[in-house]
């Protein structure tokens, strides 16, 4: 496995540790080049008010460029991102659809 993929999902969990992490874009189709993000969505049990996920998505993205491991952050509760993965052409939709759970 990456040694950034262990280091993306101990940092996550660290942060929310009952949830699950997929990784979704360019990685997950190993098709990155040298200079891709991770892109991931974090499905968490609770939902959250779209301003109170800020905090969380900046200090997941923190941690990791700490890491040098530039990312970009969906945080999702399992209800939201059962109904967005009904939605055409919307991103939670594509990563449920095409991403890695890791």
């Amino acid at each position: 496995m990456d040694r950034n993929i262990q280091i993306i999902k101990e940092t996550v969990h660290s942060v929310f540790p009952e949830c699950r992490i997929i990784l979704f874009g360019s990685r997950a189709r190993e098709e990155q080049s040298g200079e891709s993000d991770y892109d991931i969505l974090v499905l968490i049990p609770d939902s959250l008010e779209p301003l109170d996920k800020l905090p969380y998505r900046a200090e997941i993205r923190k941690k990791l460029l700490e890491k040098c491991i530039f990312s970009d952050v969906l945080l999702q509760s399992y209800t939201e991102a059962e109904v967005k993965k009904k939605l055409p052409g919307h991103i939670v939709r594509t990563a449920l659809q095409e991403g890695k759970y890791i």
